[in-house]
C-alpha cells in the first residue's frame, strides 16, 4: 500500500488521516489471512520438531535391528603376556585351555668376522631363497664388502623376505641375515658363484654360502615353528599369528606358557542400544507434550502418533514359539509414560538364552523392524508427516494468492479514496470562499444602509 500525503488544500479536511483510516478498515481480511499463514508456518515447524525427533528414536531402534552388531563376539586371554586374542565372523561361544609349548622363530644367520665393515668378502652372484621364492645378486668388487652386500640385498627390489645388516662387535665385523617370515618356511638359503672358481668353501663369496652342500654361515636362531596344545591337542603353525585352530578367533603368541581363553558375546552394545533407545523415547514424550500444551494443541495426529507408539513397544514377537515383549529385557515405561532400562533383565535373559534375545530384537518379524515400519510410514518422503506439511505448505500458497489480490485492490481503493476526499476538499473549500464573498458583500450593504 502506497502511503498517504495529502492534506486538505483550503478546508483543513484531514483527507490523509480520512483516507488511513477507511483503507485500515478494508484490510481486516487481509490481516485475518496473515495470521492463517502464520499459523499454518508455526505448524509446520512444529511438524518439524516431531521428524527431527522420531529420526533420532528411529536412529537407536536401527542399533537393535543388526543381529551382528548385537551379538558381536569377544575372545579374551586369561594371561595376554602368553598370547592375545581377538574374535571376528564365525566365532562361536568357547572357552579352551591353550598351552603355547614354542613360538615361532626367524631364521638368524651370521658371518664370520671381518675387519671392519668395509673389509673385501669376494665377488660373483649370490642366489638367496625364502620361502619358495629366490632373487639373485651380482656382486662386483667394489660391492663386495660386508656393507655392500648389506646394501644390495636390502635394496633388492625382488627381495623374497630377507633383512641384512652389518653388526661391530668383539672381534671384528659381521654380516647378519635375518628371514621376515617365521616358521620352518622361512629358512634362509644362499648359493652362491664364486668368482675365486671354489664356490663352497669358506673363502671369497662363497664364505656366505648356506646350503645343504655348504654351510659356511652360522645358524643365531632356527627356522622353527610354532607349537600349541589346544586342550591337550597339538597344533603347529608357521608363525605366531594363528587363526582358525579355534574358529573365528585369532591368537597372538606372545610367549611360552599356558592361558585359557574365552570367546563370549558382546553384550555393551545391546544393552547401549536399548539404554539410548529409552532416553530418546523420553526426549520423544518431551518434544510431543511441549507441543500439545503450544504449538499443536488441539492437534488429534499427536495423540494417533503417541498411542501407535505405545502399542508398537508393548507388541509381542514369537520366539521359539514363545510370545515375548521388550518389557522382559529390562524396558519400562512407568505411569507417567517415563521410560527406563534395566540392564540385570536383560543379563539374566542374555545368561539363559542369547540367541533368543537376538532373535526377538533382530529378527526379520522382531521388535526392531517392526517399529521401524511404524516409524517410517511417518518419515518417508510422502509419509503422514509430509502430508500435513505439505497439505500447509499448499494452504500458505492459496494464502498468499489471496492476500496478493486483496492487497492490489486495496490500493486502488486507496487511490480512489484520495481521489474522491481530494475533490470534496476542492469543493468545500471554493464553497468557504463563496460564503466568505457572500459574507463580505452583505456586511458592505448593511454599512451603505446605515449611512443614509
Amino acid at each position: 500500500m502506497s502511503t498517504i500525503s495529502s492534506p486538505g488544500i483550503g478546508s483543513g479536511l484531514d483527507v490523509d488521516g480520512i483516507v488511513r483510516k477507511l483503507v485500515e478498515i478494508e484490510r481486516a481480511p487481509v490481516l485475518r489471512l496473515q495470521a492463517r499463514k502464520a499459523d499454518n508456518e508455526v505448524r509446520i515447524s512444529g511438524y518439524g520438531q516431531i521428524k527431527n525427533a522420531l529420526a533420532d528414536f528411529k536412529a537407536q531402534v536401527e542399533r537393535l535391528s543388526d543381529p551382528a552388531a548385537l551379538s558381536r563376539p569377544v575372545a579374551a586371554s586369561s594371561d595376554e603376556a602368553v598370547f592375545t586374542a581377538s574374535a571376528g565372523d564365525g566365532a562361536g561361544v568357547a572357552r579352551h585351555q591353550i598351552e603355547v609349548v614354542q613360538l615361532a622363530g626367524h631364521h638368524r644367520l651370521h658371518s664370520a668376522a671381518y675387519a671392519d665393515p668395509g673389509s673385501p668378502v669376494g665377488s660373483g652372484s649370490l642366489t638367496i631363497g625364502v620361502a619358495g621364492q629366490s632373487m639373485t645378486l651380482t656382486i662386483d668388487a667394489a660391492s663386495g664388502t660386508l656393507e655392500g652386500i648389506r646394501d644390495a640385498i636390502n635394496s633388492a627390489a625382488d627381495n623374497p623376505g630377507v633383512e641384512a645388516s652389518v653388526i661391530n662387535v668383539d672381534g671384528g665385523s659381521r654380516l647378519i641375515l635375518r628371514s621376515t617370515v617365521a616358521g620352518s618356511d622361512g629358512a634362509i638359503q644362499v648359493d652362491v658363484v664364486d668368482d675365486d672358481g671354489d664356490s663352497n668353501d669358506a673363502a671369497g663369496l662363497s664364505a656366505l654360502a648356506y646350503n645343504p652342500t655348504a654351510q659356511n654361515l652360522t645358524e643365531l636362531d632356527a627356522a622353527q615353528d610354532a607349537l600349541l596344545r589346544v586342550d591337550g591337542f597339538d597344533v603347529t603353525v608357521s608363525g605366531n599369528t594363528v587363526s582358525g585352530v579355534v574358529p573365528g578367533v585369532t591368537l597372538e603368541l606372545k610367549s611360552t606358557g599356558s592361558a585359557e581363553l574365552t570367546v563370549s558375546r558382546d553384550r555393551g552394545e545391546i544393552q547401549a542400544a536399548l539404554s539410548a533407545l529409552a532416553d530418546s523415547y523420553n526426549e520423544l514424550r518431551t518434544t510431543l507434550d511441549s507441543l500439545r500444551e503450544t504449538t499443536l494443541a488441539g492437534d488429534n495426529f499427536l495423540v494417533t502418533l503417541d498411542a501407535q507408539l505405545r502399542e508398537q513397544l508393548a507388541r509381542t514377537v514369537i520366539v521359539d514359539g514363545q510370545r515375548r515383549s521388550v518389557f522382559e529385557f529390562g524396558f519400562s515405561i512407568d505411569k507417567d509414560g517415563v521410560a527406563s532400562f534395566d540392564a540385570a533383565k536383560l543379563d539374566a535373559a542374555l545368561a539363559a538364552d542369547p540367541e533368543a534375545v537376538i532373535d526377538f530384537f533382530a529378527g526379520d518379524a522382531g521388535f526392531a523392524q517392526g517399529m521401524l515400519d511404524r516409524l517410517d510410514a511417518y518419515l518417508a518422503v510422502g509419509g503422514l508427516i509430509d502430508g500435513r506439511t505439505d497439505g500447509l505448505a499448499a494452504r500458505n500458497e492459496l494464502l498468499d494468492q489471496r492476500i496478493e489480490t486483496l492487497e492490489a485492490r486495496l490500493a486502488d481503493t486507496e487511490q480512489r479514496l484520495l481521489a474522491r476526499f481530494s475533490a470534496l476538499d476542492g469543493l468545500i473549500s471554493e464553497m468557504q470562499a463563496t460564503s466568505r464573498f457572500v459574507d463580505q458583500q452583505l456586511a458592505g450593504l448593511n454599512l451603505f444602509n446605515r449611512s443614509r
